[in-house]
């Protein structure tokens, strides 16, 4: 069999399948098995690749379903060998590995999970197990690595807070950068994008940590994450109060937000950004947090004794600890 990477091997096969829907009348189906023994592309090169993907796309086109049998990775989890472009031309991809726990005696087991599902519904995409007795059954099974949603969504906010948190360090650090002079406005904006490029976990890679389609996570995010993320959220803080000595409720860590945002404006307006001034001169307490005699005279409804405790409060609830450490400390 002549090599599928070029127009010979191509041919004869396409030849085949003309054949075949002239004799049947129907369109036929193309199983390829498998890649590797059809053509000696090579994996890592996706331009050397690119012949056989268009021709499979060509394919396509001709009404022709074609089936590419293809090797995984290294990995438990790893996609195609080789070049990931491969999956670029493919409606659909399918990941099949062989489980043994569960199994009963004298059958196979396999689980089914979908790498890329392109017109298919979320929930026609969920991960799966089947089971073969050798016999010509076959039988659905439970998945023995399923989690509770509760569980998924774990794992996503997990992976979320923690590129936040990255990011809303590296932000802190350029907005300091840019009050003092050392860098410009053009350049503050290119390293916000390239910070939030580099610290926003991709759909993609979510979906291979949690161990889920990509539209079964999209299902999780725009269906549960949002009421879970308010939870968590919630937990944390009820979790944090001992840090600030008591509970302190919503309406007033919003109020206090409202504050902050009044003093950041008068702050810019007295020294205005690329302006002459020391950051020290610009926020006196070495961040960006409200000073204690400024709240004395614009936060009159607050007693004094609970502006640190609220300033952590607000700190916590915001996600931004590591930029206001407190009040006048």
């Amino acid at each position: 069999m002549p090599d599928i990477k070029f127009e010979h091997g191509q041919k004869l096969i396409q030849d085949k399948v003309n054949e075949i829907r002239e004799k049947t009348g129907k369109s036929p189906v193309l199983v390829l098995d498998n890649l590797r023994s059809l053509s000696n592309y090579k994996e890592n090169d996706s331009d050397d690749w690119r012949p056989i993907g268009v021709w499979l796309k060509n394919l396509r086109a001709l009404d022709c379903t074609t089936i590419v049998i293809d090797h995984h990775g290294k990995g438990e989890n790893a996609g195609p060998r080789g070049s990931s472009s491969k999956t670029d031309w493919a409606n659909v991809s399918i990941f099949i590995k062989k489980v043994e726990k569960g199994r009963a005696k004298g059958t196979m087991r396999m689980e089914i999970k979908f790498d890329k599902a392109r017109g298919l519904r979320p929930d026609e995409t969920e991960s799966y197990e089947c089971e073969y007795n050798f016999q010509g059954l076959w039988t659905m099974q439970q998945s023995q690595t399923a989690q509770s949603e509760e569980t998924l969504l774990g794992i996503i906010y997990d992976i979320k807070r923690t590129d936040r948190s990255k990011i809303n360090k590296e932000h802190a650090q350029i907005d300091k950068d840019l009050e003092k002079g050392t860098i410009t406005k053009k350049i503050h904006t290119k390293l916000y994008k390239a910070i939030n490029r580099e610290h926003n976990t991709t759909q993609l890679e979510i979906a291979d940590k949690v161990g889920v389609s990509v539209g079964k996570l999209n299902q999780l995010i725009n269906g549960s994450f949002e009421n879970y993320f308010s939870k968590r959220s919630n937990e944390e803080y009820l979790k944090s109060k001992e840090a600030y000595g008591e509970i302190i409720d919503e309406k007033s860590i919003v109020e206090f937000n409202e504050l902050v945002k009044r003093w950041a404006a008068e702050r810019e307006h007295q020294y205005p950004t690329g302006s002459k001034y020391t950051y020290q001169e610009k926020y006196p307490n070495g961040n960006k947090m409200p000073t204690e005699m400024w709240l004395r005279d614009n936060a009159t409804e607050i007693a004094p004794i609970r502006f640190k405790a609220l300033g952590l409060a607000w700190a916590d609830y915001y996600k931004v600890e590591h930029v206001f450490r407190g009040i006048d400390e």
